[in-house]
């Protein structure tokens, strides 16, 4: 599943630029969390659009959705929004926000339920993240701090 996605997300930003990333996040998360334990995104610096997909992006939508893109001092902010449905069919949009240190290769994910009544829904999670080589879909091997 993530070899196709991978392959998606990567030429959807490789077609615009040679300069495109794909960084793969894995993320400690549990059963009741609208946080799935993988992300892949797909982004070129200085440009405001990105790629992201994870299991449940690739189930309900098929293809890698689009996400925002800030730099925020020496981090990266995703954020993008995708409709969920729970167990009981009752339909809200999740909006999510991945926080990246390239430095690190470290992230922060969080995902907030909008349209639903009554109180917040609010997840968080870590994680680590890889730079994956879009020819090979495998990590690049690191060449020390950048």
């Amino acid at each position: 599943m993530f070899k196709f996605g991978l392959a998606i997300v990567a030429g959807v930003c490789v077609a615009s630029s040679l300069s495109a990333e794909v960084v793969d996040c894995t993320f400690k998360t549990n059963e009741q969390s609208y946080i799935t334990d993988r992300y892949i995104f797909a982004y070129d610096a200085g440009n405001p659009a990105a790629a992201v997909i994870d299991g449940y992006i690739k189930y309900k939508v098929g293809k890698p959705i689009d996400a925002k893109l800030e730099t925020k001092g020496d981090t990266l902010v995703f954020t993008w929004k995708i409709q969920v449905e729970d167990r009981f069919n009752a339909k809200a949009f999740m909006r999510y926000r991945n926080t990246l240190d390239p430095k690190t290769m470290t992230a922060k994910m969080s995902a907030m339920a909008a349209g639903v009544p009554g109180d917040a829904i609010n997840f968080t999670a870590s994680g680590k993240c890889e730079v994956i080589d879009e020819k090979t879909g495998k990590a690049k091997k690191s060449k020390g701090k950048n």
